[in-house]
C-alpha cells in the first residue's frame, strides 16, 4: 500500500500469523516493527518496534499463553514479548 510508514502499510513483510481471535500479526522487516490488525479493521497498531528495539524482524510465532516470539535477521536473536490483550 505504500512505503510501510502508516498503520495500513508494510515495508517488506517477513512473517505473518493469525491468533485464535482472528487478529493478524505482521513482521514488518524494513520498518523494524511488529504490527497487529484486529479482525474487521483496516489500520494496524504497533505491537513492538519502530525504533531500535528490534532489527529486521523476519519471523514471528505465538504460543498458547499469548507470548509473541520475534526472530531478528541482522542479529540472529529471538525475542519473547508478553502480549496484553485489549478488551475494547
Amino acid at each position: 500500500n505504500g512505503p510501510g510508514l502508516q498503520g495500513d502499510e508494510a515495508s517488506f513483510p517477513g512473517g505473518l500469523i493469525v491468533d485464535q481471535w482472528g487478529t493478524v500479526y505482521v513482521a514488518d522487516s524494513d520498518s523494524n516493527r511488529i504490527m497487529r490488525w484486529p479482525i474487521d479493521t483496516n489500520k494496524g497498531t504497533l505491537v513492538v518496534g519502530g525504533s531500535s528495539r528490534i532489527s529486521r524482524p523476519t519471523g514471528i510465532a505465538l504460543d498458547r499463553n499469548g507470548n509473541l516470539y520475534v526472530v531478528e535477521y541482522d542479529s540472529n536473536r529471538v525475542h519473547q514479548f508478553v502480549l496484553v490483550r485489549s478488551t475494547s
